[in-house]
């Protein structure tokens, strides 16, 4: 440990504003090139592209993002500043990524004393989010600075250790990508296929959402009973419902909250989001892969015998353009889904389970569900040892082994 040092940010980068680009120029569908946003970054750090913003106007010099820089988030909307400091990566994929307003564009001026690849997962850590959350302004929306990162000591080996330490990280972060776009591609495929079967098959009818499923309204148990809290089954909500695959929420319930106030359902079930601000922009629809439970911004459908789970998500999922234009306001401001109208939407369904695309459809979401959950004990694996490697409290070898073992 003797050989690790100690380094204020700012003696080795700086951190560049962004353009505020106009927005007579944006919009949601291209041509143009892409805006770099506090919504591209996850929480925990990394780039997600997200709800895509394209600007398709005059361009000023220099504020077109290389692939591989490193870029944080300067503002952050939600109450916790869930993403505000963290890093990410400008993703190499051929595309323009534009320097937008409340992004810092990272640069090294002292290669020598720090790795980019080091930086970037430093700029992850638990002591650093500390720091930034500690100076940030504004109650609402949450705000860092330059100077604020500039400020921030950070604890570092020799240049060499530091690239075995961002080599052993990166090796992970690899491993979830590629995870990530297996089940892409299986979910591409399995949309495609079921929009194909749909419109070629003749045996294929057209149901009522509402003959389809046996409907089910869920529900919270009491927040201040922390006897009902921290238990075992995940509690969906309408915004933990970000993933076709359900299999995990952060909130969870124990088996005395799950007979107080909410609704058990089993793995085959499709849930999806009637009630919340999601609703002015997406449809939020997935298939529950064990049993939890929801809240009541949720509806959940148990398939009736001759109807198969997958294909009716894909059937639902299908729609959701003409769902979303179902969508009203609530008193709020939220977004709002009638049940009394989408159950008299009709979708497209094999007449029989044997139909041999309910077996190709089940195959390509189980193995996207499955890629999901192997990079969610990745993701598990990488946030123990990021705090533990940037410290030095564990060893670069040690920590390799647990990377094989898991790999």
């Amino acid at each position: 440990m003797s050989e690790w040092t100690m380094l204020r940010l700012g003696d080795a980068i700086t951190v560049k504003h962004g353009y505020a680009f106009k927005g007579e120029y944006f919009s949601d569908v291209g041509p143009g090139g892409l805006l770099v946003t506090p919504g591209n970054f996850a929480i925990g750090g990394g780039f997600q592209i997200g709800k895509a913003k394209y600007y398709d106007g005059p361009m000023p010099d220099g504020f077109i993002l290389d692939p591989g820089a490193i870029v944080v988030t300067m503002t952050d909307l939600s109450k916790g500043g869930d993403t505000l400091g963290y890093s990410a990566k400008v993703p190499n994929d051929g595309r323009i990524y534009l320097h937008n307003q409340r992004i810092g564009l990272t640069q090294i001026v002292r290669p020598d004393l720090v790795d980019r690849n080091f930086l970037y997962y430093s700029l992850q850590t638990p002591l650093y989010r500390s720091h930034v959350l500690a100076g940030a302004t504004g109650s609402t929306v949450r705000h860092t600075s330059p100077s604020r990162i500039y400020d921030y000591v950070l604890r570092l080996p020799g240049l060499d250790i530091q690239r075995m330490i961002a080599a052993i990280l990166g090796i992970i972060d690899e491993k979830i990508a590629v995870n990530e776009q297996v089940a892409r591609t299986a979910f591409g495929l399995a949309s495609a296929m079921y929009r194909r079967y749909s419109e070629e098959r003749s045996s294929w009818r057209a149901i009522r959402l509402a003959d389809t499923a046996r409907w089910y309204s869920g529900g919270t148990p009491t927040t201040s009973e922390p006897l009902y809290w921290g238990g075992a089954t995940p509690w969906i909500s309408a915004a933990s419902l970000k993933s076709s695959w359900i299999d995990h929420s952060e909130r969870r319930i124990t088996a005395l909250g799950a007979v107080n106030g909410t609704r058990l359902v089993p793995a085959g079930t499709v849930i999806f989001v009637v009630r919340g601000s999601s609703l002015k922009d997406e449809f939020r629809i997935g298939i529950t892969q064990r049993e939890v439970a929801f809240g009541q911004d949720c509806k959940a459908l148990l398939p009736v015998e001759g109807v198969s789970a997958d294909v009716l998500f894909h059937a639902i999922k299908s729609r959701s353009a003409q769902i979303l234009e179902m969508v009203d306001e609530t008193s709020i401001g939220a977004g709002r889904l009638a049940t009394e109208l989408i159950q008299e939407l009709p979708v497209m369904l094999p007449s029989s389970t044997e139909d041999r695309v309910v077996d190709e459809l089940r195959m390509l979401n189980r193995l996207a569900a499955a890629r999901q959950g192997e990079s969610r004990l990745m993701l598990s694996l990488r946030d123990a040892l990021l705090p533990r490697l940037m410290s030095g409290e564990i060893r670069v070898r040690d920590a390799e082994r647990e990377v094989e073992n898991a790999l």
